[in-house]
């Protein structure tokens, strides 16, 4: 009977280890996934940014050409 104990003694701490490896597993999954949706994240609003700085851009251009031209009387 002391022999059955510590072999589920020794069968627990292994489930034990198993089951923190396996946490740990899903955590560092989990926080991967995280920096890749936070990566895409970044891409899609530097994506947004640059076309809104070249449209603002443009329309500075345009502004600035209108007001150089000499203006008829």
């Amino acid at each position: 009977m002391i022999l059955t104990l510590e072999v589920n003694h020794k069968q627990e701490k292994e489930m034990d280890k198993d089951q923190i490896i396996n946490a740990l597993s899903r955590l560092l999954q989990k926080r991967n996934t995280d920096i890749i949706n936070l990566e895409l994240q970044i891409e899609t609003l530097t994506v947004e940014l640059n076309s809104i700085k070249k449209e603002n851009e443009k329309e500075i251009k345009i502004e600035k050409d209108n007001n150089e031209k000499p203006q008829k009387l």
